[in-house]
């Protein structure tokens, strides 16, 4: 077997995250540090534009308001970009506020597609033309064989693409021990 000179990414996060916008109140020992806006969100954390981040290593209690939803949750700064913002990875504490913050992330996974949706997307759009030309095919034309091969090809790639990505996220989640700690 022969070695690719591509580099792989691997992902470390558990759950995935979505776009969302929100509003987030940072706290420190029951005080207001400050005020951010919430980009992305995951059952396993968040990531706050603000610009003061906390250090890294830092736990603080965040006051989420997303999608008409509040949560307060604590949570430990795993990055920070210095007048940009911080990476949050959330601690939760109870099965009652993992069930919250999990139902809060499915309701913005509903309406945020993730990169297999835009994927899976894509190779439907593709099959579809495909199809098309393969129509147009059945009368002897050169061109649309070429072309509805190509597509065929493109939605191959598309749906090995959302098939990789789905192997990464099999990891299935128990709530109990995810309930009791720093989840990413």
């Amino acid at each position: 077997m022969g070695e690719s000179s591509e580099v792989c990414f691997i992902e470390r996060r558990r759950f995935p995250r979505y776009h969302c916008a929100g509003e987030v109140e940072i706290l420190q020992r029951e005080r207001c540090w400050g005020w951010g806006r919430a980009k992305l969100i995951g059952c396993g954390g968040c990531y706050i534009e603000t610009i003061r981040p906390l250090p890294i290593n830092t736990e603080a209690q965040l006051r989420l308001t997303i999608a008409d939803t509040q949560l307060g949750i604590c949570a430990k700064v795993v990055s920070n970009n210095p007048l940009v913002g911080m990476g949050m990875a959330f601690i939760v504490e109870s099965p009652e506020q993992w069930n919250k913050l999990s139902h809060l992330v499915a309701r913005i996974a509903l309406v945020t597609p993730n990169e297999g949706q835009l994927h899976m997307q894509a190779a439907l759009h593709h099959l579809q033309q495909a199809q098309e030309e393969l129509q147009e095919a059945m009368y002897d034309k050169a061109e649309h064989r070429e072309t509805a091969l190509q597509l065929t090809g493109n939605a191959i790639d598309d749906v090995r693409q959302v098939s990789v990505a789905a192997a990464h996220n099999l990891e299935t989640i128990d709530p109990s021990s995810a309930a009791n700690g720093v989840v990413q």
